[in-house]
């Protein structure tokens, strides 16, 4: 017969190895592809659109009342363009894919829009210097 000690100890045992179990399958099921927190500035690592089209200027600071960082507009009524190129395609057929962005909406959105697109490997005829509405994407969100 088990004294009380030792099933206490037992269960905390049981928990500890549950625990460490899904400690270790999280980190092997961790197979995110991009993140970017914008904690370093983006310079570098993004990709402004050239086109005249897009003449907004992005910021990297932080944004009204929070203490993360991010990409800011800086001018109201100006169109902005920014790439990022993965390492290498992502293919949208026979996996799960989460496309996860967050928009801040710090002075309101008069007579415009933000959006996320997931856009095709440069093999389908885009730079990603020369992005523009008519860049061929996969995936297209609407903040």
């Amino acid at each position: 017969m088990m004294g009380e000690g030792n099933r206490i100890s037992l269960k905390f045992g049981v928990l500890f190895v549950i625990a460490c179990v899904s400690f270790q399958q999280l980190c092997a099921t961790s197979d995110t592809i991009f993140y970017e927190s914008f904690d370093e500035t983006f310079d570098g690592r993004w990709i402004v659109s050239e086109k005249d089209e897009y003449t907004g200027v992005w910021k990297h600071a932080k944004s009204e009342g929070h203490d993360d960082y991010g990409l800011l507009v800086s001018e109201k009524a100006r169109k902005y363009a920014i790439v990022k190129e993965l390492d290498e395609p992502v293919g949208l057929t026979g996996r799960t894919i989460v496309l996860q962005h967050e928009t801040r909406l710090q002075n309101g959105l008069e007579c415009g829009g933000a959006y996320l697109k997931y856009l095709r490997p440069q093999e389908a005829g885009w730079k990603p210097n020369e992005f523009d509405n008519n860049s061929p994407y996969s995936y297209h969100v609407w903040t």
